[in-house]
């Protein structure tokens, strides 16, 4: 096109008596020529505008100015625009010259550009065929037309990661080339040099690097060493070198590109930015910061000038910033250059493009440096969807998409995530790329850092030996991947104590690090940790240990900054290694720097995360708390604000997800936002549909039931980052001593109980209880260590395994006069005796208990002679201390409202009943039938009808509404009803269950019954309704019918906002896995997420005749004036003087 206007030019320099059109018409070749496109498209406009004037609308001048607008256009990625002059040049094209024309093939194959920039690849796809059709046409498969179209073809293909099939073209189009012209001619070299950079794409460095070397070396023969393309293959042939981790060569080659360039093309030109900026993402990775910020200003000062500020190409000099002053720790520049960088390419290309997603995961990968995960997730998440729509679920690129994520759900703890996105982007990678990819070694690497995480040590290993050898191979030795994966292996064989082999391998790593990429590297910072790691945890040189930490707590304060979550973790390290040597007094400000850390990093997490997410993030992060706690049990001369930030720590920890669950549901149903309500029920609904297909046997669930979960747990970590806002997270969460100590009485401490891994110069495999003791007036708390795991395990191991032989052990048996407390004493002095000391003057306690306190009626623990805990002190359970702060006076003394009761149901039913109750047929009795085979069945409670009819007389009896179903009515589905209800009381007088978690996950499950496979603690647990013999006898359930089994997944599902207070009069509805720091997963747990306050709950199943006349006492006291916590004790303290505590002391009363 540039020489038909040439030659227009010529003859209209001889043809027209005034100069303007034609002056005009040489202005804007000038400008085009010397990549001044902003220029070029105004004067284009006005050179058009002549020439319609003196030559009319069908002159050829048009048609070639029209391109030069587009390319213009183009080149300032104003595609929308490009793409509009193309057209218009097309429709010129085709009225004029024909589709055989060159001019309109130029017209086609910009166009198919223009389509491949904005995503489009299917127009951009038939762009680039219509081009490859009419060249075969018009001139064989030999032409170098021919060869050129190929050539876009594959680079299409390429730009889509179809790789076999752009290899196959180029190497097709080299062979027309090298017929048509030879191996030395420019186009030929021109082939060869896109296949070189397609087998760098791939990751294929050591395949392209002689065809690389080959282009120069023709080139430069060819064309001379001061030509433009020899210094185009000096770049490719230094990027190449740099990803193989050759620095130096590298380094060499750029230099030689950017002196040919400054004299050829000139320094104000795209292609000197280019190779400038390439040298300075070399020195970036070298940690040679200064010359890359002076490489990228220059870069980005030439782009600014040349392209404007809202070209792709000033972004992407943005993003580089972005990028050095992260690796800087400039976070807070770091932050403005890369969101910078987002908001352009966002306009321009848009959001469907690639270069939109590559800033989304550089945003993301910066969040996600700093910890701040919150926002890392959404980014990481959106870029993955739109490579997914681009590119589909099985490209590389996708693939890289999934790995991000799954590092991501790895640094939050969130394990069976990430191994699932590992998994996904390994089968990618190996199936596109090949078993030796660069992309499948990292898929192996972090596969195996996953597993090493788990302790699936034998997995790991095999993983990492196999990431090493490809990397060893495909790289070579001295590549950083390639040091990595020897870091890797060595912090593995570090956990296997095979401490020689992990030492090696780390020198070996480190040396690596410190040659090619420096000292000034976060990667380098790593070595160093895991260095002193090794010399620690092996005993063999604690000053070299030492050395080392100090060193990479420094680095990492350098580069990373003062508040990182890695720089805690080194300052946790160092303070452990400091109780190893017991200088305690060195780790102490360490432990509360690390801590601080890990509180903000809580408190800001939580935002992001589904229910399930914060448990296991509480649970990956639980070191800090355990190595706090261990220096208060080796050193207890602390100094006096370290116990303080210890337990504000653990109060941070302690059934910290359970609150903040609540707390996101509390606000979503009482938002303004009906947007956000909406999304509630949509959430609510998914997870009922989901109740109910873990109710049904494997072969009759969804086939999408993964799917269905995924999108349900998105669903609720959305609906969390609406409802809750940053500072109301972070007042919920970060509760400290003195907000406990001010709604504390006089007479009142808190106990905090909790167990911990207790690391100590000598042994680190044993585990502690312990309490954290708060007093209304103490500046500080008490912490005392009260005994190790393995001694209240062997206790009670040997109380028995009933309910009967375990109350006998502890409390005291069946019969008052005859019956003692054997091992009571023992459990005493093991978990309360030691706080004796500290509670002179104290009356009451509030305590939250930890572990296997969970299951132990402190209050009826045998004290002194004759005297229970009870008779000492008032007490009462909380989930964690820190709900004192969160005490209400007036709802303390909320007073009785609409009890809704539940009693005496029919357990047993068959089908036909079950279906002729779900109709409204109220059924008199139930037939125990043949069916129900196989498990043992529920039997009748008769004594709990007589329970809540003397409940409801009480009630009438002082004019407050009752509401009572009993037989077939005390169903699953009227409890289920009370769904928003305005019921302040709820009084369920029926069987609970609690199976216990599967040993392990191969142990086989005999029998028929579903709900003992569950894995989730809130499925194996539940409540007994009417007709719920008929699903736990392995029936299964009735399509539209409740199945009478309530779990505590589907309690959890209600809303109960409402109701102040739950009794479950029914058998050890207290019990649950106990998980970490996050307490009973149970009945208990599902009230509570479902916005009970208080409930009652049991350790263990009581005779019907004692539950009753309890719960009679009690609502007979609370009716009376006294408010719940007041009637519970005297109700109970009732029962004592009649019964031993194996018919009262079952009962706990849980806020």
């Amino acid at each position: 096109m540039k020489s038909l206007l040439v030659s227009l030019l010529f003859l209209l320099s001889t043809s027209l008596s005034g100069q303007s059109t034609l002056d005009l018409l040489q202005t804007t070749m000038d400008l085009f020529n010397k990549e001044d496109y902003r220029n070029t498209i105004p004067a284009a406009e006005k050179a058009i505008a002549a020439v319609r004037r003196d030559f009319g609308e069908q002159s050829p001048f048009i048609s070639g100015l029209t391109m030069f607008m587009a390319i213009s256009h183009l080149k300032l990625y104003q595609l929308d625009k490009a793409e509009f002059y193309l057209l218009r040049q097309k429709e010129q094209l085709l009225a004029t010259t024909g589709k055989n024309d060159l001019s309109y093939l130029t017209c086609l194959n910009s166009l198919g550009l223009v389509y491949r920039e904005m995503g489009n690849f299917k127009k951009s796809e038939s762009s680039y065929q219509e081009i490859l059709s009419i060249t075969q046409a018009a001139f064989g498969t030999k032409d170098t037309t021919y060869g050129k179209a190929l050539n876009n073809l594959a680079s299409l293909y390429q730009h889509m990661g179809q790789y076999a099939k752009a290899e196959q073209m180029f190497i097709q189009a080299a062979q027309v080339m090298k017929q048509a012209t030879g191996e030395r001619s420019p186009g030929y070299l021109t082939s060869q040099n896109n296949l070189a950079t397609l087998y760098q794409h791939m990751g294929l460095y050591q395949k392209a690097n002689p065809v690389f070397t080959s282009v120069a070396n023709e080139r430069k023969a060819l064309l001379g060493e001061m030509h433009p393309d020899y210094a185009q293959s000096l770049n490719n042939l230094a990027n190449n070198f740099s990803s193989l981790g050759n620095y130096k060569e590298a380094e060499k080659y750029f230099r030689q590109a950017i002196a040919i360039y400054s004299k050829t093309v000139g320094k104000m030109h795209t292609e000197y930015a280019t190779t400038i900026n390439n040298l300075g993402e070399l020195y970036l990775q070298t940690g040679e910061y200064e010359k890359a910020k002076q490489l990228y200003t220059e870069s980005l000062d030439i782009r600014k000038k040349l392209v404007g500020t809202a070209h792709p190409d000033y972004a992407l000099s943005l993003n580089n910033f972005g990028t050095l002053y992260q690796q800087t720790g400039q976070y807070d520049l770091a932050e403005k250059y890369l969101l910078e960088a987002k908001s352009i390419v966002e306009k321009n290309p848009g959001k469907n493009h690639p270069d939109y997603v590559t800033q989304l995961n550089n945003l993301a990968a910066l969040y996600q440096s700093l910890g701040q995960y919150t926002k890392a997730e959404p980014l990481y998440l959106e870029a993955k969807d739109i490579r997914k729509t681009l590119l589909g679920d099985k490209h590389s690129r996708y693939a890289m998409s999934l790995n991000n994520l799954a590092t991501l759900y790895q640094e939050m703890g969130q394990y069976a995530k990430a191994e699932q996105l590992y998994l996904a982007s390994g089968n990618i990678w190996k199936n596109e790329m090949g078993v030796n990819h660069p992309d499948y070694a990292l898929s192996l690497n972090n596969l195996a850092s996953l597993y090493e995480a788990t302790e699936n040590y034998s997995k790991a290993e095999a993983l990492y030996l196999q990431a090493a050898d490809i990397r060893k191979r495909v790289l070579g030795e001295n590549h950083f991947d390639y040091a990595m994966t020897l870091n890797n292996l060595a912090s593995l064989y570090a956990s296997q104590k095979q401490y020689d082999k992990a030492k090696q391998l780390l020198i070996q790593a480190g040396n690596t690090w410190k040659k090619t990429v420096g000292e000034n590297h976060s990667a380098y910072s790593t070595n160093l940790n895991n260095l002193a790691a090794v010399y620690r945890r092996s005993k063999t040189n604690y000053p070299e240990s030492e050395r080392l930490y100090l060193e990479a707590i420094n680095l990492r304060k350098r580069i990373l900054g003062t508040g990182h979550p890695l720089t805690a973790e080194s300052q946790a390290d160092l303070a452990l290694l400091y109780i190893q040597m017991g200088q305690f007094a060195k780790a102490e400000p360490l432990l509360v720097q690390s801590n601080s850390v890990l509180q903000k990093n809580i408190a800001e997490t939580f935002s992001i995360l589904s229910e399930e997410e914060k448990a296991n993030f509480l649970s990956y992060n639980i070191f800090s708390m355990d190595v706090s706690n261990s220096l208060l049990f080796n050193n207890p001369g602390s100094v006096k604000s370290f116990s303080k930030s210890s337990l504000e720590l653990l109060l941070g920890y302690k059934s910290m997800s359970l609150t903040a669950t609540k707390n996101m549901l509390e606000m979503a149903r009482n938002s303004k936002d009906t947007a956000l309500k909406r999304m509630l029920q949509t959430w609510i609904t998914q997870k009922k549909m989901l109740s109910k297909q873990y109710s049904l046997p494997a072969e009759y669930r969804i086939t999408n039931l993964k799917s269905a979960e995924a999108e349900s747990e998105s669903l609720e970590k959305e609906i969390t980052r609406r409802s809750v806002s940053f500072k109301d997270q972070q007042q919920s969460l970060h509760i400290t001593m003195k907000e406990i100590q001010q709604n504390l009485a006089i007479d009142e401490a808190a106990v905090e109980f909790l167990h911990f891994k207790l690391y100590r110069q000598g042994k680190t495999d044993s585990s502690i209880y312990a309490a954290y003791l708060i007093r209304k007036n103490d500046s500080i708390p008490v912490f005392i260590p009260l005994c190790e795991k393995q001694q209240l395990k062997k206790l009670f191991d040997s109380a028995g395994k009933t309910a009967t032989t375990m109350v006998s052990s502890f409390y005291r048996g069946l019969e008052l006069k005859t019956s003692t407390a054997s091992l009571g004493k023992s459990l005493y002095t093991l978990i309360w005796q030691p706080l004796e000391p500290y509670l002179t003057g104290i009356r009451k306690i509030a305590y939250s208990p930890a572990g296997k306190l969970y299951s132990v009626a402190l209050h009826a623990l045998q004290a002194d002679s004759g005297l229970l805990l009870m008779d000492k002190y008032r007490m009462q359970q909380y989930t964690s201390t820190r709900q004192i702060a969160f005490r209400n006076n007036a709802r303390e003394n909320e007073r009785p409202g609409e009890i809704v009761l539940f009693g005496d149901a029919e357990f047993s039913m068959d089908s036909l009943q079950l279906t002729r109750l779900q109709k409204g047929n109220n059924l008199s009795s139930a037939v125990t039938s043949s069916e129900f085979q196989g498990e043992s069945l529920w039997p009748g409670l008769p004594g709990t009808g007589t329970e809540i009819a003397r409940i409801r007389e009480l009630f009438d009896q002082h004019k407050i509404k009752a509401r009572a179903y009993t037989k077939v009515s005390a169903s699953e589905e009227n409890l289920k009803a009370l769904n928003n209800s305005a019921a302040k009381e709820i009084h369920i007088a029926t069987h609970g269950f609690f199976l216990p978690e599967k040993n392990n996950k191969e142990e086989k499950i005999t029998g028929s019954n579903l709900y003992k496979q569950n894995e989730d603690p809130l499925l194996r647990s539940g409540l007994i309704l009417s007709g719920g013999n008929y699903a736990w006898s392995g029936k299964n359930p009735i399509n539209g019918i409740e199945d009478g089994v309530v779990t505590a997944y589907e309690i959890s599902q209600l809303n109960l906002m409402n109701t102040e207070l739950v009794v479950l009069s029914a058998c050890e509805t207290a019990l649950g896995d106990v998980k970490g720091s996050e307490g009973v997963f149970g009945l208990q747990r599902a009230f509570k997420m479902a916005g009970i306050k208080k409930m009652i709950v049991s350790l263990w199943q009581v005779p019907d005749k004692e539950t009753a006349e309890l719960m009679s006492a009690f609502y007979s006291y609370w009716l009376k004036g006294k408010n719940v916590n007041d009637a519970f004790y005297l109700a109970q303290a009732d029962m004592r003087k009649k019964y031993t505590p194996f018919y009262w002391a079952a009962f706990v009363l849980v806020e």
